[in-house]
């Protein structure tokens, strides 16, 4: 049994299983009192049994996404947060408005979960309501709205991002790092070259892959340095960008690096930039390196 399960939450999940075969078993009647099961669950005190039932009705698809929209107008932040949650696995169009408007809830986890849920849409209505959260107070919210733009690639929300490559959690300036680099705002170089120097190496990270993404010879000086980073990740996805880049200059200190370095994953990428480098004059540069959430 896994530890601080109780009987009871374990009852309550093999409830939700079978609500969720009831599902699959038939629709009609059966189906809405599936769901309705479902919906009773997100109110449980034990967050498991919340999160399963969420999840189940994720697997429900589009019959439940009526029910869990309307929920979303909950007086109880828990319940909308499950059901921002559920929406965001799949995507239902008509909650595409609901979900947005839920960037702007009273409640820190919606705004977040609400951020995160609509990046998966791709759709760029979302973009200027995902700007304005860049100044959420919550900093989860900032940062998931900052990954949620990159993953976008908003070009409108390129001074916003700048601004928070600024911010004072390490979190929300490295997803501004990464987006920035993901929209190609080069206005955005002087500051993601100093972000590269941050003392969380995330945000080290976001800037290294960033300033690969710009592909601009001026982003190799700061690169060059990070070869050297504590961080083997920020000298790994260094070392990558001075490949995308293709400029000469990275030749020496990519050598040194794949004769020195104790990591593997890092050498590995020293080499594969110096075959990048050297396959430059043919314009077969191919992709450069990427960051996940």
């Amino acid at each position: 049994m896994k530890e601080g399960w109780t009987v009871c939450s374990l009852r309550r999940l093999l409830i939700i299983s079978l609500a969720a075969l009831t599902f699959a078993a038939g629709c009609g009647s059966r189906e809405e009192r599936a769901i309705a099961s479902l919906m009773k669950q997100l109110k449980h005190s034990d967050p498991t049994v919340r999160h399963q039932a969420a999840l189940s009705l994720s697997q429900m698809g589009e019959p439940a996404a009526p029910v869990l929209i309307a929920a979303l107008k909950d007086p109880d932040p828990i319940i909308r947060s499950e059901c921002v949650f559920a929406l965001g696995l799949f995507h239902p169009p008509a909650a595409l408005e609901p979900l947005t408007a839920a960037l702007e809830d009273g409640d820190a986890e919606v705004r977040s979960r609400a951020a995160d849920a609509l990046f998966g849409y791709n759709d760029y209505r979302t973009a200027p309501p995902l700007i304005k959260a860049l100044s959420d107070p919550e900093a989860s919210v900032r940062s998931r709205a900052a990954f949620a733009l990159g993953q976008l690639k908003a070009k409108e929300a390129a001074d916003a991002l700048l601004a928070a490559i600024s911010d004072a959690d390490p979190a929300v300036r490295a997803h501004a790092c990464w987006a920035s680099g993901e929209i190609g705002n080069r206005e955005a170089l002087p500051a993601l070259s100093e972000a590269i120097g941050d003392p969380h190496f995330e945000v080290r990270r976001g800037a290294a892959v960033a300033l690969g993404e710009l592909k601009d010879p001026l982003a190799v000086a700061p690169l060059i340095g990070a070869l050297q980073d504590t961080d083997h990740m920020v000298r790994s996805l260094a070392a990558a960008s001075l490949g995308s880049i293709g400029e000469k200059q990275a030749i020496e200190p990519l050598r040194k690096l794949l004769q020195s370095d104790d990591e593997d994953e890092v050498r590995r990428q020293a080499e594969e930039a110096l075959k990048r480098i050297s396959a430059s004059e043919s314009g077969d540069l191919g992709p450069g390196p990427r960051i996940v959430k």
